[in-house]
């Protein structure tokens, strides 16, 4: 497992996350009916600055930012297949927003 990485995203908040190379992250796709490959993002969003847990400060845009980001290297290597699916958080507001930018930026690509 990669140690994790401190980032600081698009508002300036800081944030750990786990990176991985292309190679691993081809290995880690599934493979479809077709013999295509596709990305799989677990969608968590207790990272919201209005989670009482998570102890960050993510806004609802730096999770959308994080999807455009994952887009991009789905289109690259995978040709576009994306499945999400909602992990929660345990803000209702900040999950709420976090969640629809998150379908919003996946919907825009």
């Amino acid at each position: 497992a990669s140690k994790p990485a401190e980032i600081k995203t698009k508002s300036g908040a800081k944030a750990s996350m786990r990176s991985t190379s292309p190679s691993k992250a081809r290995r880690h796709t599934s493979r479809g009916a077709s013999g295509g490959t596709g990305a799989l993002i677990s969608a968590g969003f207790d990272a919201h600055v209005r989670d009482p847990l998570a102890e960050q400060s993510l806004e609802a845009e730096d999770f959308a930012w994080a999807t455009r980001a994952i887009v991009a290297v789905a289109n690259r290597h995978c040709g576009g297949k994306i499945v999400s699916s909602l992990e929660g958080g345990y803000d209702l507001a900040g999950l709420a927003a976090s969640a629809l930018a998150h379908v919003r930026a996946l919907r825009a690509a």
